[in-house]
């Protein structure tokens, strides 16, 4: 194993400065704290920075959100050997451990009217939970709503917010309208 003199530490203060300096180039801050987060994991392995990538026993797609969080403190860090050394590392390919198996259409219908209808302390997280069983949202998609995204949806038809990416998305209100409804009416809420 070669030793190697990284240019810059990961440590808190370092990780705030890497977090303004993603978020002064775009990056969303959700992606910022995500590749902090990655960048502790991979600070505290004992074997080396770079060791999570080849351990073997991470998630493709998880090792490939690693790698692009240790690329953007190369980068940031302004240390091309790190970033040359990052290059050379070869992922597998970004395919899912496990495979999704979807519910079968009475199944997802028991699981809606159970929703519906059990007790629940937060009647606005019931909302947003059945949105996501109704429509098929992702969870951080339908948590990142804004009200006035809701409440445009209500008088055009149309639900459109920001999602994964900053990619725009845009659905037929109708299937969920009760729910959007349900969340206008609560008070005291942006996002």
């Amino acid at each position: 194993v070669v030793s190697y003199r990284w240019k810059m530490e990961i440590t808190d203060r370092n990780l705030g400065k890497f977090k303004t300096w993603l978020l002064e180039r775009g990056r969303a801050e959700g992606t910022a704290d995500a590749y902090i987060t990655n960048l502790r994991s991979c600070a505290a392995d004992t074997k080396g920075l770079t060791h999570r990538l080849v351990a073997g026993r991470l998630a493709p797609n998880t090792l490939r959100t690693n790698l692009a969080a240790l690329r953007a403190w190369a980068v940031f860090a302004e240390d091309p050997k790190f970033h040359k050394r990052l290059g050379d590392i070869r992922l597998p390919p970004a395919r899912r451990v496990h495979t999704k198996q979807p519910l079968e259409v009475t199944e997802l219908r028991r699981v809606i009217q159970h929703i519906r209808t059990c007790r629940m302390g937060n009647e606005a997280m019931r909302q947003v939970i059945l949105i996501m069983a109704i429509r098929g949202f992702r969870c951080g998609d339908v948590l990142r709503l804004r009200r006035t995204e809701v409440v445009r949806a209500l008088s055009t038809g149309k639900l459109i917010y920001e999602g994964k990416g900053r990619k725009r998305i845009e659905f037929s209100a109708e299937p969920f309208r009760a729910q959007l409804q349900a969340l206008a009416d609560m008070k005291n809420w942006e996002r």
